[in-house]
């Protein structure tokens, strides 16, 4: 019998935050403005309600990528125009 650990809400996103980033570039966290390639530039499409939490749909130039908020916010950052 395998047991889940449920993540505490403040590690998971919620619908209303997931919601609200629809259509938010993303970029990786490191990554410099002006040396980004157009690979590695992603669009948040969508969100998918697992059994266990909330994760969003991100497609990449050469492919989709699902993103819960740990591996969102150890990965990715929404792109602020500057």
């Amino acid at each position: 019998m395998d047991i889940e650990i449920i993540k505490p809400l403040s590690e998971r996103f919620t619908l209303e935050d997931a919601f609200s980033s629809m259509y938010s570039t993303v970029i990786p966290l490191e990554s410099e403005y002006e040396a980004l390639s157009l690979e590695e530039i992603g669009v948040i499409l969508g969100v998918m309600d697992t059994e266990s939490e909330i994760e969003l749909v991100i497609r990449f130039a050469d492919d989709v990528r699902l993103y819960t908020k740990e591996q969102f916010e150890r990965e990715l950052k929404v792109y602020e125009e500057q």
